[in-house]
């Protein structure tokens, strides 16, 4: 299993302006420094809750299809899924219509399900990464996004200006006080893959 990113964010889930704000910060001095922050809080709470902030397009490759009927997707909330592509045996992508499979988008990791009168593609090449499938993942807007992961991202920012130093790189540091914001988020250990 090997999940990239074909599509990233266009935006971040928190402006420059509001952040400095909240670090009480008036000049523009520190405003690429700021940027970076608020680009590695989203990273971080992606990495640590196993979700997606904002939308994103992923490619999930798999060596095969699976023996049951359902593929599980990673990285929620799921938001639509594009494609369900394998490479045949003629080493050819082919695309699995849309009405042979239904999404399932509710819940903590998104699936793929065969419907009952379909079998998955039996003349499959033998290999790595033969099956594609391209879902788009993330909290459709800002405000789709829970407060608290907002807030947590807020701390975490405050956390990293708080602590640089001009001499030493940043340093990733463990907020256990807030980082219980994130514990109703995380996705629950079987949805991780």
């Amino acid at each position: 299993m090997n999940l990239t990113i074909s599509v990233a964010p266009t935006s971040e889930p928190l402006e420059l302006d509001p952040v400095k704000n909240f670090l009480k910060v008036v000049d523009d001095d520190d405003d690429s420094l700021i940027e970076l922050l608020i680009k590695s809080a989203r990273e971080e709470f992606e990495h640590r809750t196993y979700r997606t902030a904002l939308p994103t397009t992923y490619k999930l490759y798999l060596d095969r299809f699976p023996c049951g009927r359902e593929i599980r997707l990673q990285a929620p909330p799921i938001a639509s899924i594009t494609s369900v592509k394998y490479l045949d045996s003629d080493s050819t992508w082919q695309t699995i219509a849309a009405t042979e499979y239904r999404t399932i988008t509710e819940t903590d990791s998104g699936s793929v399900i065969l419907l009952d009168d379909y079998c998955w593609p039996t003349d499959l090449l033998s290999g790595h990464n033969v099956v594609e499938i391209e879902y788009v993942a993330g909290y459709a807007t800002v405000s789709a996004m829970p407060e608290k992961a907002l807030q947590w991202m807020r701390c975490f920012i405050t956390s990293q200006y708080d602590s640089r130093d001009e001499n030493t790189p940043l340093q990733v540091n463990k907020l256990k006080f807030i980082d219980g914001l994130l514990d109703s988020l995380e996705v629950p250990w079987e949805f991780k893959s």
